[in-house]
This record gives C-alpha cells, sequence and structure tokens, in this order.
C-alpha cells in the first residue's frame, strides 16, 4: 500500500500496535479534529496502487496475465451464501456502481454452481465453500470472471475489501469517475486470518466519542478485516451508558468541567442498539468495558450508597442492553496495558499493525522511545 508520506506520518502519530490491540485516544480539541480528518479520510488515501499493496497481506496472492473489467459487473449470489453475505454482496455492488458510472445488478440465478463447474461463468460470482473457515476466503480472477469463495460472513467480508483495495480510490469515497481504470488484474488470492481476535479499544469513559464517530471508528476496523471492538463506557471523567434503572448515572456521572464549560455524554439504549447493529454488519463484535474503579467518583456523585449490589445491578443493565452475559463484558483496563506518558516516535502505524495481527502478531520487542504515540496518555495492550 502506497501512502504520501505526510500521510503516513500522521497514521503514526496517532497509532500504535505492538501487539493485538489498538487504542483510539485523542484528547485536545485540536488532536480530535485531525483525527477525525484522517478518520473520515482515510478510505480516500489507503488504496492499493499495486496488485501486491493489499493490506494485511494475503497467503498467497498470484497475479497471472490480463485485468477484468469490473463496472457495470453483474454480481451473482449462490443462494448458499445466505442473507446477510447477500446484503454484503448488494453493498459492494452499489459502491462499485455509484463510483463508476455503471450499474451492476444483483442476482442469485439457478444452477450457478453448474455455470461456475462448466467454466462458462461471467461477472462476479460469490459462492460458499463449506471447507474453509468462518473468515477464510479465495478470490480467483480470470478475463471473464472473478469467483469469491469463503467459509462464512465475515470471510465475504474481507474478501470485498480486498476487491476494494485493488480498485480505485473512488470506491470509498463514491465520488463518480468514469475515467478510471475499473478493473482487477487476473489472479488468485487465498487468506485467512492467523489471529482470531484483532481488537481495537476505543476510550469512550475518559473522551466520549458520538456515535457516528464510532462508526467511523469501525468503518477503519473494517478496511484492515479487524473484528473486536472493545468500547470502554466508564471512566474517571464519565459514565457513558444508560441504565434505565439509575438515571443518574448519566445525567449526573456523564458530564464534567473544563475551563468553566460542561462537557461529555451518553449513548442512549438506541444509541448502544444502533452501533451493534452497525458494528455486525461489518463482522465486529462489540465488548463492553466497565472501569468501575476508575469512574468510583463519577458512581459516588450519582449514587453516594454503592455496594456489590448495585455494580451486580449495573451489570445486569449492562448485559441487557448489549444481550450478552458477564463473559463477555470486561471490569477495568485490559490487565496488560501500558500507560504511556510521552513520546517522540512511533515504529507502528494502524496498517503495519494489522497486517501483523493479521499474521504473526506484531514484535514484542520496542525501543522505549518506540513504543507510543503523542506526548498524551494512552495504553499498548500486548496479549
Amino acid at each position: 500500500m502506497i501512502l504520501p508520506k505526510f500521510f503516513s506520518l500522521f497514521l503514526q502519530y496517532f497509532y500504535d500496535f505492538p501487539g493485538e490491540w489498538v487504542y483510539f485516544d485523542y484528547i485536545s480539541r485540536m488532536k480530535r479534529a485531525i483525527f477525525l480528518f484522517f478518520l473520515y479520510f482515510l478510505p480516500v488515501l489507503c488504496r492499493a496502487e499495486a496488485p501486491g499493496d493489499i493490506i494485511p497481506s494475503p497467503s498467497i496472492f498470484e497475479v497471472t496475465k490480463g485485468n477484468l473489467r469490473m463496472s457495470g459487473i453483474s454480481v451473482k449470489c449462490d443462494s448458499e451464501i445466505g442473507e446477510r453475505a447477500t446484503r454484503a454482496a448488494g453493498l459492494f455492488a452499489s459502491k462499485l456502481s455509484m463510483a463508476c458510472g455503471k450499474v451492476s445488478a444483483v442476482s442469485s440465478p439457478v444452477g450457478l454452481k453448474a455455470t461456475v463447474e462448466s467454466n462458462s461463468a461471467k461477472g462476479l460470482i460469490i459462492m460458499k465453500d463449506s471447507g474453509m473457515g468462518a473468515e477464510e476466503y479465495s478470490i480467483a480472477v480470470d478475463t471473464h470472471c472473478a469467483i469469491v469463495k469463503a467459509g462464512g460472513f465475515n470471510g465475504f467480508l474481507y474478501a470485498f475489501q480486498t476487491l476494494m483495495q485493488m480498485l480505485p480510490e473512488e470506491i470509498y469515497s463514491g465520488r463518480l469517475n468514469e475515467k478510471a481504470r475499473w478493473s482487477v488484474p487476473c489472479c488468485t488470492i487465498k487468506d485467512a486470518p492467523r489471529n482470531r481476535k484483532r481488537t481495537a479499544f476505543l476510550d469512550s469513559g475518559n473522551d466520549f466519542h458520538p456515535v457516528k464517530d464510532v462508526k467511523k471508528c469501525i468503518d477503519l476496523m473494517s478496511i484492515f478485516k479487524m473484528n473486536v471492538l472493545e468500547l470502554n463506557i466508564a471512566g474517571k471523567k464519565g459514565w457513558r451508558m444508560e441504565i434505565p434503572e439509575y438515571p443518574l448515572l448519566t445525567q449526573i456521572g456523564a458530564y464534567h468541567y473544563e475551563n468553566d464549560e460542561r462537557t461529555g455524554g451518553y449513548y442512549s439504549k438506541e444509541d448502544i442498539a444502533s452501533i451493534l447493529n452497525y458494528a455486525s454488519a461489518s463482522g465486529i463484535e462489540v465488548v463492553p468495558i466497565v472501569d468501575f474503579d476508575g469512574c468510583a467518583e463519577k458512581i459516588a456523585s450519582a449514587y453516594p450508597k454503592n455496594d456489590e449490589a448495585f455494580r451486580d445491578d449495573v451489570r445486569s443493565g449492562i448485559e441487557t442492553v448489549f444481550a450478552r452475559k458477564g463473559a463477555g463484558i470486561r471490569s477495568g483496563e485490559s490487565p496488560e496495558a501500558l500507560r504511556i506518558e510521552s513520546v517522540d516516535k512511533v515504529s507502528f502505524s494502524l496498517i503495519e499493525a494489522a497486517a501483523a495481527l493479521w499474521s504473526d502478531g506484531a514484535p514484542n520487542a520496542m525501543m522505549e522511545h518506540e513504543k507510543a504515540v503523542l506526548h498524551h496518555a494512552g495504553f499498548i495492550y500486548t496479549e
């Protein structure tokens, strides 16, 4: 993947991945503005400009002679891929149609398997391969068709992300560009993640992120095939999630004052449902993080008489909203967290870390001055 030098530096400025985690964190308003600028425009800037520039790099990528024209290509889905994968194929076709100016129709024709077996298929063919893992996929492209196979929903998503990285940048922005070269090289791609969990950590407990920004983080994660978002909903600066049985947690505990200005916010039950649905469509699991010790002051300001029974009730409320039981709720900061107070250099960007997480894991040994990003506090996870 080829990035402008200035963008690469900014990307390194915001992200650090020495382990299995990425921590989205920004404090000052200037950092927030810069972060959001690159968060919104990353898909436009990070297009693969050569056949081998796929991030994370596939296990097998063999390029042969020729290209397949993608503008106006018909998308044919086998009925066995399921409704969710069919919707994902439709979304890919919609993005392609909008960017290249020619409609890619989506259909589920009868006898698609027989057509593929007879080597007479044309278009973009989406088929399930029960012999593959849930996140495994393959893409076989010749001058007549591209055949995508995957073992499960996430595998199809990752195949579409790979195809998008091989296309002009407008596939991400949605801007019409009929003059661009809407084709992909003839090739064979096979890939699957080597790490079961590829996790990002978003700290809304200490710096509230509106729903739209959480969804942008999910978009960013999906580009690089990450699959778990840990969302901190309670920290030193606020309690961020509505618990109907304890309304003061958000009415009082969700806000604080900075320079005599009231700031903060929280997620309603509807907000959480929206985030969960959005993440699910991107193949991403959302795990709530609750730092009871870190937000003890905020809890006490709302409910001075809180005890373990109170915490159990709150946990139950979180389980209800997130529709998951205690095993999926993490209390406190990750045990392997390393707090960083200063930095003068970053050596791991989001792209480098995503590639490492997909394959063999990022390097453990790092120089102290290479361990962090920015001059503010952050976390590095090494699980």
